[in-house]
This record gives C-alpha cells, sequence and structure tokens, in this order.
C-alpha cells in the first residue's frame, strides 16, 4: 500500500514539473493589437487595462462595457466599431484578475471591489459626473448591479464625490440577480421605483 501512494506521489511531481515547463501562449495579432491600443489606469497599486475610444462627434452619451466570466474586455471587439457610431465615449475595462490587468494572489476577489474599480476608472477620466449608460454582460452583470444600487442608494443620502451619481441606462444581458442584491433592492424598493420612474429606466434583455 505504501509503495503505491509512493508512484502516485513520483507521477504527480512529474506532472507538475511538466505542467510548469509549458511556455506561455503567445498573444494572437488581433489581441496583440487589442492591447496596445489600450491603458493601464492604477487602482490601490494594481493596474487596471481599459479602452477608452471617443465615437461619434456631438453626443453627450458615454457607455462603459463589463465583460463576462472567465473573460475579458476582448469579449466586446464584434461591437466596438457599432457602439462607436452611436456613443460619443465606449469604455472598457479588464476587472481585476482578468485580461490584462493585474491579477493578484493571494488576494480576497470580490464584487464589491470590481464596482469600486469602476467608480475609480470614471474618476480618473473625470466622468464620475456625467450621465453614464452600463452594458453588462454575465459577471458583469452582478457588478452592474451593485452599480445601480450604490447610484439609487446616492439619491436618498449625503452627496459623495467619490460616488458615481448617475447611471442613465443599463442594459443587461442575461440578467441573474444575486441573492446580496435582491436584499439590497428590497430594501431600497421605494427608491428604485422612483428613479425607474423618474430621472433613468432599465432595458433588460435575455430575461430567463
Amino acid at each position: 500500500m505504501r509503495e503505491w501512494w509512493v508512484q502516485v506521489g513520483l507521477w504527480a511531481a512529474l506532472l507538475l514539473a511538466a505542467y510548469l515547463h509549458i511556455p506561455y501562449t503567445q498573444l494572437s495579432p488581433d489581441l496583440h493589437s487589442w492591447k496596445s491600443s489600450g491603458k493601464f489606469f492604477t487602482y490601490k497599486g494594481l493596474r487596471i487595462f481599459y479602452q477608452d475610444i471617443v465615437g461619434v462627434v456631438g453626443s453627450p452619451e458615454i457607455v462603459v462595457l463589463l465583460h463576462g466570466f472567465p473573460t475579458s474586455s476582448y469579449d466586446w471587439y464584434k461591437n466596438w466599431e457599432g457602439l462607436t457610431l452611436r456613443f460619443h465615449q465606449v469604455l472598457v475595462l479588464d476587472f481585476l484578475g482578468f485580461g490584462f490587468s493585474d491579477n493578484p494572489q493571494p488576494h480576497h476577489y470580490s464584487i464589491f471591489e470590481q464596482a469600486s474599480i469602476v467608480e475609480a476608472l470614471l474618476r480618473h477620466l473625470g466622468l464620475q459626473n456625467r450621465r453614464i449608460n452600463l452594458l453588462s454582460h454575465d459577471y458583469g452583470d452582478i457588478v452592474a448591479q451593485e452599480l445601480l444600487y450604490r447610484s439609487v442608494e446616492l439619491q436618498t443620502s449625503a452627496y459623495d464625490a467619490r460616488r458615481v451619481h448617475c447611471f442613465w441606462t443599463v442594459c443587461i444581458l442575461f440578467l441573474s440577480f444575486s441573492a446580496v442584491h435582491w436584499f439590497k433592492f428590497a430594501q431600497l424598493h421605494v427608491c428604485f421605483l422612483v428613479s425607474l420612474l423618474g430621472t433613468s429606466r432599465i432595458d433588460l434583455v435575455g430575461l430567463p
């Protein structure tokens, strides 16, 4: 029995050694071009990758794209040209731990931190007081929900310059509410409904 475990250990060590010597996959020309055309900003010492493209001249509309799991901002590359024909400014980022953004290990990743990173990017670009449209997918849906919750919460609290104050539209692809956000929305249901009927609207696409 003991010899069997020794053999398993040896095979595991050999497989691990082989895995560690597998070379990194080279970026495709398209991915290399995507990275080269992007930028980085720093959030609490961590580098976050983003793209910031100017589209339609004269339009005031800004859209922020939130990607899914386990992918990156490159999710949106086929939509990029069409969005620049509709919006004045198109923003997309790699969440922390995804794509070309830093991937710290160990690290306590959370939806709340990802939402704070989106807010930090908007502050970095001086857009925290502008009307923002959100387009999200999959993992990004939950981040969008947290951002919407914060925006609605601010309507009933004191002004906070660190927060983004106006998400004008939210388009959620393949909506999936998390339990924590159901609870949060239940707490703010009156304010949330007033917001929907007042200054903003929500387009929900892909409801189950």
